[in-house]
């Protein structure tokens, strides 16, 4: 198992994670510039789901994490780089 993802996996990660918002990704260098490149865009606590969820299912096939660890990431993931949120929180 590994921990940590390598750059093509981030690159396929980050273009999900704008696919989800209807945002292009061209690549990390383009899309992610400047230190607040992650408020660029908003999604809904669903399409927040939507994407763990992808995610999770990501990381167990490509880096064979068990669910539980595969989970806990994703959710540092979007709390550290995740888009703002468009609504209130419920």
């Amino acid at each position: 198992m590994r921990t940590k993802v390598n750059d093509k996996e981030l690159d396929q990660i980050l273009s999900k994670m704008f696919k989800v918002v209807g945002a292009s990704f061209k690549s990390i260098k383009e899309s992610c510039k400047g230190k607040n490149w992650f408020m660029k865009y908003t999604w809904t606590n669903e399409q927040e789901e939507l994407f763990e969820k992808w995610l999770k299912e990501f990381l167990m096939k490509k880096l064979q994490m068990p669910a539980k660890v595969a989970r806990e990431y994703a959710k540092w993931f979007t709390f550290d780089y995740g888009w703002k949120y468009s609504e209130k929180l419920k």
